[in-house]
């Protein structure tokens, strides 16, 4: 069910992003904002939805999901971290006995509680296969990437909007070759987001949709006929508006390429 509902949740963050891809001015940045809020509940629905995974360690990896949230909460509502009216310690000390009942249960089942030290570090549970706790690149790299380095990538840029950094932000100037400022120096520059630019940098979004949605099938042993032509009609659209050419019946993660993964850098 968590897995299940994750993938809705995936599905309606990218029916967010055509609506922001489709409106008359659309925002520079939002669409790779929500492309990363794709990617990550996409990612987590994946990894959840492990066919290799036992019902124990589907439910330790829920847990774990549970304790980043609470742990995350916690922070929020913390009335020494926290300019919110609403925070208070009641609610830090509830979010402290949530998070201490799932360590305090984990023993119970072999399995290996670590918590946090202070606030620097999120509270999760091990196991004698799973000894680290999971970040988001690594599952995003599993979903999209292949071991290519295409998940990786994307994530980086999605995390440099949404961290306020430049890096994302720059590769939408165009340099017009003049001096705005002759004394300072200052470049003049505008900013353009072309169709193809933009289907490059987002087209991980539509692959880890796809990829979470082929495991969701199979899990509950749904017909795959619709999936794999909606695979299809999307990998046509989006290699269109690429300009990435696609073979026949190719996926959009078979688009990925090394070439299209070295324009995009």
């Amino acid at each position: 069910m968590a897995g299940l509902h994750l993938a809705y949740l995936a599905m309606d963050q990218l029916a967010g992003l055509a609506t922001l891809l489709t409106t008359a001015s659309p925002s520079v940045t939002a669409p790779s904002v929500m492309a990363r809020s794709v990617l990550e509940t996409a990612s987590q629905a994946y990894y959840l939805l492990d066919p290799a995974a036992d019902a124990l360690e589907r439910i330790r990896r829920q847990q774990n999901y549970r304790l980043v949230a609470l742990w995350e909460s916690r922070r929020l509502l913390d009335p020494g971290q926290s300019r919110d009216p609403a925070a208070s310690p009641t609610a830090v000390r509830k979010a402290d006995e949530k998070i201490e009942v799932i360590l305090r249960t984990a023993p119970k089942f072999g399995q290996s509680p670590r918590r946090s030290k202070g606030n620097r570090s999120v509270p999760f549970i091990a196991s004698t296969e799973h000894t680290k706790a999971v970040r988001a690149m690594p599952l995003i790299e599993d979903v999209v990437g292949g071991n290519g380095g295409l998940g990786s990538l994307v994530y980086r840029l999605g995390s440099a909007v949404t961290h306020g950094q430049q890096h994302r932000i720059t590769q939408f100037f165009e340099h017009m070759g003049s001096l705005l400022d002759h004394t300072h120096g200052d470049a003049f520059g505008r900013l353009e987001a072309s169709a193809k630019k933009t289907s490059l940098y987002l087209g991980a979004a539509p692959v880890a949709v796809m990829r979470m949605l082929s495991r969701l099938y199979e899990r509950f042993g749904w017909p795959t006929q619709e999936l794999v032509a909606a695979n299809r009609n999307v990998a046509q659209v989006w290699g269109r508006i690429a300009e990435v050419p696609l073979n026949t019946g190719q996926s959009v993660g078979a688009a990925f390429q090394p070439e299209t993964r070295a324009e995009t850098q």
